[in-house]
């Protein structure tokens, strides 16, 4: 009689040609708007379709051909989990249950490699196969959390009572050793209260799931507040009746600025990541409030702090560091670090050192793309010198003669065009429409500027993409004659420049955009031209597959949210081995919409956790507590910070064997450079701090708290005076662009302390909205 298993169809039956073209399409219908979009098919065009027609099954049939198509080079059970698990995330879950039960997907073809393991895991101690923070429930048989002998080690000052920094790097358990501490206090404290901090949404549902795993006693008076949660005018009782609450730093700092909440209700604050305790931050907010209600005499909460990396805040030497360390302890009122001394052999044994690497990108020989847009560049900025230079004697005259002279590319001149973009509309030298034409052409420098950074790191598509995407920011052809800025007549032209005007029209910043954009489509159809830096970092992870194994997981960082986007797209397409995605900010900057949900950054997790994706591209938003136990290759792709993210970044390299490969320019790599020496600054200051007597670190740390606290009353009187000092009356903004009045104070309301609003709704269907 055959097995269950034997009645199973077999994988090669769900992508025949009648499966994919007939079977599935009917069966998927009208889900595939969504499922387009986790396929990356979403150039196929079917949203005119009716759900119930024959085009769009074709359509459906003629996109998932083309998908299996694409991928025929990689195994059918890779396939097939990626295509029911983009059929679960488009919340097609029946459908992706039933081809699970058709085609067994769900059973012994999963058991050779379970998700969340890489090949040699095997050779790992037991308890290092997974961290403690995803591992099992990590609870012994009486229900107590498991704890190796350094994380006994550092949870003594906490379990004390004593406020400590837990200072350990990634990967060493210091949420379990957190919520051991945190147990301990709400065991024997009857009106215990805990307030756990994340820096982010993301990390804020991982460790509440941890919490919740690791103290089944208290799990359901556990609660999670962010911003993400609607303004809830029954906070203060919720908290009241809570045990332990799961929370972002400025959600409860937004309470605790109304009065809505007291500090003192919590008789324990976990900071996750406590090094951000640091000028204007939230977590810095929270604990002036602290230091206030300490010095004061009130009934203060305990501190525990968890980092992997405290920093030195530019340290020049190893006396700067330890007065870096020495005030942050300070904002805390933490007069203990922990770190292991004692255990420190088996401390190594299970914290990850991945091999680290460096390499130096490379020039183009042959830099077509970058030529044009830099020639573009050149002709707006002699339009600048020509038309200002004298116009203008103040500010806008200095900042012209300061122009740097190339290097377009860096920093210098974008800080340089910032500044100029910020004296223009208060230059009084200039008439309005002169100063109008002037901005445009700086929205325009800025343009092209982004397009040059991005071909230095991205494929020569993605430059095409920024102009095209530029070009409806700053409404190139939809602004009028009024944009379309005069640069020359067509005799000031010579065969060098970027025009096809070959009559006697003017040239202008539109005509000047249209032919750069034609040099540019002309000069991307050749490969000779292509990024070189580009196909190396697709070579380096195809290799990192070739070398350690088809399960391998990787992740790339990138500094903006556009080059994730790309570089994520490019590698899926083009690497051998690749199936990634993009994690991202969920917040929009300053002319910068795109972003990501967070339901959207818990898929791509998900989806990284169970190989349905083996990378992720990422900006600094994953940098930290991200845990992905196979990950064995890290890439900082030309992007370098501090010396707290080299030391986070590394981290995210968690399996075996794991390389961490900074792949830089020569000014990047100069100051990655500079991050290693403040780290081994860090460390040295950390040992001067470690051997001096509890008296004496005790009293340097409280001298230096009543400094600081003394320094913000003085800072916050001074504030209240000015505010004070301030004589109310009417005034007028005008648009920074075309200078015509904008809006009139008496049409603006302050909402929530902090935020203006205009109030006329005729504001919002003006012409300047859109200059």
């Amino acid at each position: 009689m055959a097995t269950e298993k034997e009645k199973k169809k077999p994988l090669a039956e769900l992508f025949s040609d009648k499966s994919l073209n007939v079977e599935l399409p009917m069966r998927i219908g009208a889900g595939w708007k969504e499922l387009l979009i986790y396929l990356d098919l979403s150039s196929v065009d079917i949203y005119h379709i009716s759900h119930d027609n024959q085009v769009l099954k074709e359509k459906i049939g003629e996109g998932l051909m083309r998908w299996n198509s694409k991928r025929g080079h990689k195994p059918e059970l890779e396939r097939a989990i990626e295509l029911t698990g983009a059929l679960k995330a488009s919340e097609m879950t029946m459908l992706a249950d039933e081809l699970d039960d058709e085609y067994c997907l769900g059973e012994s073809q999963f058991d050779e490699i379970a998700p969340g393991m890489t090949e040699d895991t095997t050779e790992l101690p037991v308890d290092t196969k997974e961290t403690p923070e995803l591992a099992d429930t990590g609870l012994d048989s009486n229900g107590d959390i498991m704890l190796r002998d350094y994380q006994r080690e550092i949870a003594e000052d906490g379990l004390r009572g004593d406020n400590s920094i837990i200072w350990a790097g990634t990967g060493s358990g210091k949420t379990r050793v957190a919520v051991y501490i945190m147990k301990n206090h709400l065991d024997n404290t009857s009106n215990g209260k805990i307030a756990f901090f994340t820096t982010t949404l993301t990390l804020l549902d991982q460790q509440y799931e941890v919490i919740c795993k690791l103290l089944p006693k208290y799990k359901n008076h556990v609660i999670t507040f962010s911003g993400r949660n609607q303004a809830n005018e029954n906070f203060s009782e919720i908290v009241n009746n809570c045990r332990v609450c799961v929370i972002t730093p400025m959600f409860l700092d937004n309470y605790l600025r109304d009065d809505a909440l007291s500090l003192d209700v919590f008789s324990m604050l976990v900071l996750d990541e406590c090094h951000h305790t640091r000028k204007k931050n939230s977590y810095n907010q929270i604990m002036a409030r602290y230091r206030k209600l300490y010095i004061d005499g009130g009934k203060s909460p305990q501190i525990i702090g968890l980092t992997a990396s405290v920093g030195t805040e530019r340290a020049r030497d190893v006396k700067d560091a330890e007065k870096s360390i020495i005030e942050l302890m300070a904002r805390m009122n933490v007069t203990k670090i922990a770190t292991p001394k004692v255990h420190v052999e088996e401390y190594k044994t299970y914290v990850p050192d991945p091999i680290k690497h460096t390499e130096e990108m490379k020039d183009r020989h042959d830099d077509r793309i970058g030529f044009t847009i830099q020639r573009a560049m050149e002709q707006l900025e002699r339009w600048l010198l020509g038309k200002l230079f004298d116009l203008d004697t103040g500010a806008v005259h200095a900042l012209l003669k300061e122009k740097p002279d190339t290097q377009r590319m860096k920093p210098q001149y974008q800080t340089w065009l910032s500044r100029l973009q910020m004296a223009l509309p208060l230059s009084k030298q200039l008439a309005p429409d002169m100063k109008h034409r002037a901005i445009v052409i700086t929205d325009h420098l800025t343009m092209y500027q982004d397009a040059l950074c991005c071909n230095y790191i991205l494929c020569m598509r993605d430059v095409l993409t920024q102009l095209n995407l530029s070009s409806l920011k700053y409404q190139i052809f939809d602004g009028g004659e009024h944009n379309d800025v005069v640069l020359c007549s067509a005799s000031d032209v010579t065969a060098k420049e970027v025009s096809a005007e070959k009559d006697n029209r003017a040239v202008t910043i539109v005509s000047l955009y249209k032919d750069v954009i034609k040099e540019l489509e002309s000069h991307s159809k050749n490969p000779i031209y292509e990024n070189p830096n580009i196909i190396r970092l697709q070579k380096m992870v195809d290799d990192n597959f070739t070398e350690k194994g088809k399960d391998s997981i990787f992740m790339v960082f990138v500094e903006t949210k556009a080059s994730a986007t790309a570089v994520s797209k490019y590698l899926t397409e083009k690497s051998s081995f690749a199936r990634c995605e993009h994690l991202i900010s969920s917040r929009s900057t300053s002319g910068d919409n795109e972003k990501q949900s967070q339901a959207d950054h818990g898929r791509v997790i998900k989806r990284l956790l169970s190989k349905q994706i083996n990378g992720v591209v990422a900006t600094q938003v994953a940098e930290e507590g991200l845990d992905i136990p196979a990950c064995n290759l890290v890439i900082r792709y030309n992007n370098t910070r501090n010396e707290i993210s080299t030391v986070q970044v590394a981290g995210r390299s968690r399996a075996k064997q794991g390389t961490v490969t900074d792949f830089a320019n020569t000014e990047k790599r100069r100051q990655e450079d500079m991050n290693v020496i403040r780290l081994t600054l860090m460390n040295d200051a950390l040992s001067n701090i470690l051997v001096k007597s509890d008296t004496d670190l005790q009293l340097e740390v409280r001298q230096r708290m009543r400094t600081i606290t003394a320094a913000e009353a003085e800072e916050a009187h001074a504030k209240e005076l000015h505010q004070q000092s301030k004589t109310e009356g009417n005034f007028t903004l005008r648009c920074g662009k075309c200078q015509e009045t904008a809006v009139r104070s008496c049409d603006i309301r302050c909402y929530n302390g902090s935020q203006y609003v205009v109030i006329d709704k005729e504001y919002y269907y003006e012409d300047h909205m859109s200059s």
